[in-house]
């Protein structure tokens, strides 16, 4: 099943940014604003608001 389907991904964008999460970041975290991230197994999403180096 499509990655896109399986999170509800509002646009092919959002799909291929988590994909790209899961296959070239070792820690598989994405740095975003955008809830959405959160319903994908596997990717801990940061948010830019709050993030502290």
């Amino acid at each position: 099943m499509p990655l896109a389907w399986t999170f509800r991904a509002p646009g092919l964008f959002d799909a291929i940014y988590a994909a790209t999460a899961l296959n070239q970041d070792d820690e598989r975290k994405i740095l975003s604003t955008d809830e959405v991230y959160d319903r994908v197994a596997g990717i801990t999403r940061v948010d830019p608001r709050t993030y502290r180096p």
